[in-house]
């Protein structure tokens, strides 16, 4: 077993490795690389602000596209079902959970799917049956759930933006 260290951007809050093992489960003795994107970022607090929240899903954005990228040095190819996952914190699921309800949340409103009408009803439909699943930790403060909040509002704010943009560069209004 072996860490090889990844040259990854010019961000200071984050490193890239890929952890190099033998699979001995397997008679073969196959070498499988597994991507790792180690997050450097310091909170402040117990509770993941809006920043904090939206950073921490870029990093994963940028995990997931140097997967894309690398897959051939990954052999065996990476599953892109498996992709979409990080640590954040090792201190609690809370943390966790707030970036997978983001992730989750934020795919939703870019299918349309939630809106500022509906954004408390999904957030509810999110958390409690993971709850049920993970455990009460599952973004269980109402400060981290008004963060989480406050992130996916500005989600929708830029996705509404974007589509009228878009709108109003099909449809021009005549002068």
């Amino acid at each position: 077993t072996s860490v090889e260290r990844i040259a990854g951007g010019g961000d200071s809050d984050f490193l890239r490795h890929v952890l190099v093992a033998k699979d001995t489960w397997s008679k073969s003795l196959q070498e499988v690389r597994m991507p790792i994107t180690q997050a450097g970022l310091e909170f402040k607090d117990r509770v993941l602000r809006v920043d904090e929240i939206k950073r921490a899903s870029a990093l994963l954005d940028e995990h997931n596209a140097w997967l894309n990228e690398n897959n051939a040095l990954l052999a065996p190819p990476a599953n892109p079902a498996d992709a979409d996952k990080m640590i954040l914190s090792f201190a609690g699921i809370g943390r966790n959970a707030t970036l997978i309800t983001y992730r989750v949340l934020s795919a939703a409103i870019e299918d349309g799917k939630v809106t500022e009408e509906s954004l408390d009803f999904a957030l509810d439909a999110e958390i409690y049956p993971n709850r049920v699943r993970r455990g009460p930790g599952y973004v269980h403060s109402q400060d981290q759930r008004d963060a989480l909040r406050d992130a996916l509002s500005a989600r929708i704010a830029k996705h509404k933006a974007r589509i009228a943009e878009c709108d109003s560069a099909t449809n021009p209004m005549p002068s």
